[in-house]
């Protein structure tokens, strides 16, 4: 095992004392196990949001709100009843009926779904500044990657973040920045663009996704290459977000410091705390398409991987 892995590894076990407890004497309520929100659903997409919301709850959150437009809040409720449908995102609806949400929840999970509409866009940038107001945990995926290279200043100073793009959504936000993307193929090179583009976005969080996850907050970077599936079907990027959201939420619920023992992992976990659950929700999204694969091999979609998450929690926490 090299050296990378195993301080992953050790980032696993640190990340334990977030998971909340699941004992017969367990003093927790519903909600305190993670109230999620997502803020995606548009059009013809109402996959993204769903597996979002949906993934969260099989990771053990306890309630999912998703925010979407109004003609495709029936599709998604028809997925589950388990999720919480407001079909807010329209001028004709007042903002209160989405922002009055957002004080209860812990984290919200921008972008799947959303649609890159101009007037999508208007709607959403007024959510994502009163979200930063309440300082809220904010996650973005997908279409809000692209409204962020439109709008960079919405992140500015703002480090309480985390952007998860693919190598496309990469170079988009690369290019407002003015970064060069020659080397973005390279694993060297795609550490220094991650970092470049984390310092120009507030400082947030990077989750670079590819063969190798590269999450890096500018101060530390860690690779992720463990597991996997070699199936790229739509709707996986929608599980990492929302284990990145849940993960996140977690460390923040429950911010207990471990003990300092000297170790990177360690230092990375006190001082980096979305570095840290955000390689944890790689590893464990990886498990879960490696899982899903196997069972399922070359027929495996996106929907299948709901019925893995279980037994891929367990394999990446109960067993390090």
């Amino acid at each position: 095992m090299g050296s990378e892995e195993e301080m992953n590894r050790a980032l696993l076990r640190l990340f334990k004392s977030r998971i909340p407890p699941l004992t017969d004497n367990s003093p927790l309520h519903k909600g305190q196990s993670g109230r999620i929100g997502v803020i995606g659903g548009a059009e013809s997409y109402a996959g993204a949001p769903y597996y979002v919301a949906m993934s969260c709850l099989r990771l053990g959150a306890d309630l999912s709100h998703v925010f979407c437009t109004p003609e495709i809040a029936p599709s998604i409720r028809s997925f589950s009843p388990d999720i919480i449908v407001h079909g807010t995102l329209d001028w004709s609806r007042n903002f209160e009926d989405t922002t009055d949400w957002f004080e209860r929840l812990h984290v919200l999970i921008i972008g799947p779904g959303l649609s890159r509409k101009s007037e999508i866009f208007e709607y959403t940038i007024p959510l994502i500044k009163h979200a930063k107001s309440l300082n809220k945990l904010l996650v973005f995926d997908a279409d809000a990657l692209v409204l962020l290279s439109q709008n960079p200043e919405l992140l500015k100073s703002y480090p309480n973040a985390v952007l998860t793009p693919n190598v496309m959504e990469m170079k988009t936000l690369a290019k407002t920045a003015g970064i060069d993307v020659s080397k973005l193929d390279d694993v060297s090179g795609k550490i220094a663009v991650s970092k470049q583009v984390s310092e120009f976005y507030g400082g947030c969080t990077i989750v670079a996704k590819g063969p190798q996850d590269v999450i890096t907050d500018g101060n530390f970077e860690v690779i992720v290459d463990s597991g996997g599936s070699p199936r790229r079907c739509g709707g996986q990027g929608d599980f990492l977000s929302g284990a990145v959201g849940l993960l996140a939420a977690w460390s923040h619920i429950n911010s207990a410091i471990p003990e300092d023992n000297g170790s990177k992992a360690s230092k990375l976990f006190r001082e980096s705390p979305l570095v840290a659950s955000s390689v944890c929700a790689s590893m464990l999204v990886r498990e879960t398409s490696k899982l899903t694969f196997q069972s399922h091999m070359r027929s495996m979609v996106a929907s299948d991987m709901l019925n893995f998450i279980g037994d891929a929690f367990m394999n990446t926490f109960e067993t390090t």
